[in-house]
């Protein structure tokens, strides 16, 4: 565990989650090739309000690793500095990240696909050592049982929902709250990601027609099929947005979630959708992309109204103290959970020596079982003897499970109370 590292800025780090751009614009696998033989795994996670680095490294790199990064990406305005976590404080970070105790909304489901996302593409790119694997493998299985520790009753779930609420309010209030459709428009959702999926299906129960977008065309069919939506590709919404026009249900809302760099809805894009569309109502678009998936100029235009993460992130200020409750209520859940990933992983990195010992363990107690059969225990059936069989090769299956479960008795004996008060923090 004390090789585990994670460099964090969030939108806790950041304030203005405007202050992420510089991170997020630059290539994080570019980091990796920077960070060089420092590290030996290596995860970055890119999402809509953070940017973090997972590494595994020496235990002495730690300090380099962090100036290296640094020293590369692009300076953060204000004097922001990302937050740097090592050991079992990284560990704990990534199982709360997971559960949804770092989000801006309480609980929320995007963030673990994104973490999966962000551990695939980390098996693509081959930089996934054996501590890391392990990390990502049983924090995923943990923050399952985490988030029913988590107080999330009549709360949203997701950003999405917040800007779907948001949207709703300034549309048509009536219908924040009606589970049929009940808008006779169009919603146009741009993108393939947790967010966009989210929103399309939030807003399925309020407008009758749904349009969606993305570069990619097979990849939002199986939901286009699901949802009833029709499906255009990126790049004939581009030539031509008027076509989401058509069929005479005109766009009241254009929800965007891209991972482009460029701020592709422009004045004279929406200008068309907008001469196309007609009527005096105003045109709602949520961008919820960092950087912007819409141009600051759109903003002059009276017939739109634009909802971005920060406005977002304004109406969930409330949320922080119900975050900081539901943290406190989990943590007993996110200590156990850590112990048992702590154990995995030494589990795991000593798993060869472990094997090693299975081995001379079980040739000797083969030479021993056949001994016996083969003079004392001579008198046995055939059935007798593959039943003394079968049970000496499960009585070898237990000894993994056996180590890990001793590993985490000694662990929460380490780190557990002792008459009900917190042992003192110990170096790890």
């Amino acid at each position: 565990m004390l090789q585990v590292g994670a460099i964090i800025l969030s939108f806790e780090e950041a304030g203005d989650l405007t202050a992420l751009t510089p991170w997020k614009a630059v290539d994080v696998w570019s980091l990796r090739d920077v960070l060089g033989d420092l590290v030996l795994g290596f995860v970055p996670v890119s999402t809509c309000n953070r940017v973090e680095f997972y590494y595994t490294a020496d235990t002495d790199c730690h300090s380099q690793i962090l100036d290296r990064v640094i020293s590369f990406l692009p300076p953060l305005a204000n004097g922001i500095t990302p937050s740097h976590q090592t050991g079992r404080s990284a560990a704990r970070h990534l199982i709360r990240l997971a559960s949804g105790l770092e989000s801006m909304v309480l609980g929320e489901t995007e963030i673990r696909a994104q973490l999966k996302q962000a551990y695939e593409d980390a098996v693509k790119h081959n930089t996934l050592d054996r501590r890391l694997r392990i990390l990502f493998q049983h924090v995923f299985q943990e923050s399952r049982g985490i988030r029913q520790e988590v107080p999330m009753s009549r709360l949203p779930l997701s950003v999405a929902t917040i800007a779907t609420r948001h949207m709703l309010r300034l549309i048509a209030p009536q219908t924040e709250y009606l589970k049929e459709a009940s808008l006779p428009h169009t919603a146009v959702v741009i993108g393939s990601g947790p967010m966009s999926r989210q929103s399309a299906e939030s807003l399925s129960r309020h407008f009758q027609s749904i349009v969606l977008v993305n570069r990619t065309v097979s990849k939002i069919e199986p939901l286009a099929a699901r949802l009833g939506a029709s499906v255009l590709s990126f790049e004939e919404f581009v030539a031509a947005p008027e076509r989401v026009c058509e069929g005479g249900k005109f766009p009241a809302a254009i929800v965007t979630a891209t991972s482009r760099d460029d701020a592709f809805l422009t004045p004279e894009l929406v200008n068309r959708i907008l001469k196309q569309r007609g009527g005096s109502e105003k045109l709602c678009i949520v961008d919820m992309a960092l950087p912007a998936d819409v141009h600051p100029d759109c903003a002059t235009d009276e017939r739109v109204s634009i909802i971005t993460m920060e406005t977002i992130r304004k109406e969930l200020d409330g949320n922080r103290e119900k975050r900081a409750e539901a943290a406190r209520m989990a943590s007993d859940a996110i200590e156990k959970a850590l112990i048992r990933t702590e154990a995995a992983m030494i589990s795991g990195v000593s798993s060869t020596l472990l094997k090693d010992i299975q081995k001379e363990v079980r040739d000797k107690s083969r030479q021993e079982l056949d001994a016996l059969l083969g003079n004392r225990l001579s008198h046995l059936s055939a059935k007798d003897i593959r039943m003394l069989y079968d049970w000496a090769i499960r009585a070898h299956k237990e000894m993994n499970r056996i180590h890990r479960k001793g590993l985490e008795s000694v662990l929460e004996h380490y780190y557990g109370s002792e008459n009900g008060a917190p042992l003192a923090e110990r170096a790890e």
